[in-house]
C-alpha cells in the first residue's frame, strides 16, 4: 500500500463522478471513520455496504485504482516542483468554498504559492478581456486600495481586467490569488510573477488536472470559484455574453453580494443590465452610489424569502397556502424554486408538499464536511 495520502487524493480527483457525489462520499467516509486510502484499498463489498457506493461509483473507482502507480509518480513530480494537492479535508482548503459552494465545492485543489494568503481578507475583481480604459482604471484603483489595506486580490489570470488587477496589486506591494481555467502546470504567468512568488505575494489555484489545457467550459466551471473566494466581488465591465455575466448571474442567484462599476451613458456593455438584475452600482473607487431604479429581482427575492421564513415560524404550509397568505402574484414553481435555495427551510413531504423552518439542532448531523 502507498503511504502518500496526496496520491490517493489525486486519484480521487481523477474519478469520473461529479463534485456533488464525491462530496457525499467524503461525508459518508467521515461518518464511517474511513479515509481516502480506504476508498482505494477496501474491497467492493465493504465500500458498497459502508459508503453506499453504487455500481457506477465502484466501477469509476476501479478504473482509477488500476492507474495508482502512475498517479504516485505524477504526485511525486508535482510535489518536487512545489505544487500542493489540497483536499477538502485539508486545513488549508478555502472555508469560503464550503460555505458558499457547499456540495459543489471541488473536492481536490492544486495550488502553488503562499497558502497563507487564503487567511487574508480578499476582494474578487472580474471583467471583460477587452475592457475599456474606464474599466482598467477601476480595477487598478481597487487593486491599489486592496494592497494598502492588506487584502488580497482574487482574479482569473486572463488577459484584460484579470491581469490588470493582479499585476497592480503586486506592483503596489499587495498580494494576489489567481484561479485558473486550466491545469496548474499550464499557467504561463509563472515567469512574469516569479518575484511575487518568491516573495510570498502570489497563490495560484486550479481545480483541474495539472496538465489540462485551457477551454471555454473550464472557464465557466472556474468562475464560481473566483466569485466565492472574495469577501466582496467587483465587476469592472461585463459583456452581454460570456463568463463575466454568467458568473454574475450565478452569484446573484445564490444571493451573493456583487458590486459593479456604474457605466457612462456612452458605454456599450451589460453593466446597466446587471444593475437592474441586482448588482450594486459603485463609482470608480468602488464606493456604492445611490441611483433611482425599481427593485431588482434579487431585492424582491430577498424580501419574499424573508417573508416566507417569518410566515413559517412555528407553522407548516404548502406553496399554495404561502402564496395566499403573502398575497403573491407568483406561480408555485417560482416560489418553490426560491424556497429550495433557502438554507433555513425544508420540505416535509405530504400531498401537497409542506414546508417548515429547519430545527437548528438537527442541522449538519450527517458529517463534519459542511
Amino acid at each position: 500500500m502507498m503511504s502518500n495520502e496526496s496520491t490517493y487524493w489525486y486519484a480521487f480527483h481523477r474519478v469520473k463522478i461529479g463534485n456533488k457525489r464525491k462530496n457525499e462520499i467524503i461525508e459518508k467516509m467521515l461518518t464511517e471513520k474511513l479515509n481516502v486510502i480506504d476508498l482505494f484499498e477496501l474491497n467492493r463489498n465493504i465500500l458498497s455496504e459502508r459508503l453506499s457506493l453504487d455500481e457506477n461509483d465502484l466501477n469509476c473507482l476501479e478504473l482509477v485504482k488500476q492507474n495508482l502507480s502512475n498517479i504516485s509518480f505524477l504526485t511525486e513530480d508535482l510535489e518536487n516542483q512545489g505544487f500542493q494537492i489540497i483536499s477538502i479535508l485539508n486545513i488549508n482548503y478555502p472555508e469560503k468554498y464550503k460555505i458558499k459552494l457547499k456540495y459543489n465545492s471541488p473536492p481536490v485543489l492544486f495550488m502553488k504559492g503562499n497558502l497563507e494568503l487564503l487567511k487574508l481578507g480578499s476582494i474578487s475583481i472580474v471583467g471583460s478581456r477587452k475592457a475599456s480604459s474606464l474599466s482598467i482604471e477601476f480595477s487598478q484603483n481597487l487593486a491599489k486600495t486592496a494592497a494598502k489595506t492588506n487584502r488580497t486580490v482574487v482574479s482569473g489570470g486572463a488577459s484584460g481586467i484579470d491581469t490588470y488587477a493582479s499585476e497592480t496589486a503586486v506592483l503596489n506591494g499587495g498580494t494576489t490569488i489567481i484561479i485558473l481555467a486550466e491545469g496548474i502546470k499550464k499557467f504561463k504567468g509563472y515567469r512574469n510573477y516569479y518575484k511575487s512568488m518568491t516573495q510570498g505575494n502570489l497563490l495560484v489555484i486550479s481545480c483541474f488536472d495539472p496538465d489540462d489545457n485551457w477551454h471555454t467550459f473550464k472557464a465557466q466551471e472556474r468562475n464560481p470559484l473566483i466569485y466565492a473566494l472574495g469577501d466582496k466581488v467587483f465587476i469592472a465591465e461585463s459583456g452581454e455574453k460570456g463568463g463575466t455575466i454568467n458568473g454574475a448571474l450565478h452569484a446573484l442567484k445564490e444571493h451573493w453580494e456583487v458590486f459593479i462599476r456604474f457605466p457612462d451613458e456612452s458605454e456599450m456593455n451589460a453593466n446597466s443590465l446587471l444593475i437592474r438584475k441586482g448588482c450594486i452600482p459603485v463609482d470608480n473607487r468602488g464606493k456604492p452610489i445611490e441611483i433611482n431604479l425599481p427593485k431588482s429581482e434579487l431585492e424582491l427575492e430577498i424580501e419574499v424569502i424573508g417573508s416566507v421564513e417569518s410566515l413559517l415560524n412555528g407553522k407548516q404550509m404548502s406553496i399554495k397556502e404561502i402564496i395566499k397568505a403573502l398575497n403573491l402574484d407568483w406561480k408555485g414553481t417560482k416560489l418553490s424554486g426560491l424556497i429550495k435555495r433557502s438554507d433555513k427551510i425544508i420540505s416535509i413531504g405530504g400531498n401537497p408538499i409542506k414546508y417548515e423552518l429547519k430545527n437548528n439542532n438537527l442541522i449538519n448531523k450527517q458529517g463534519e464536511l459542511f
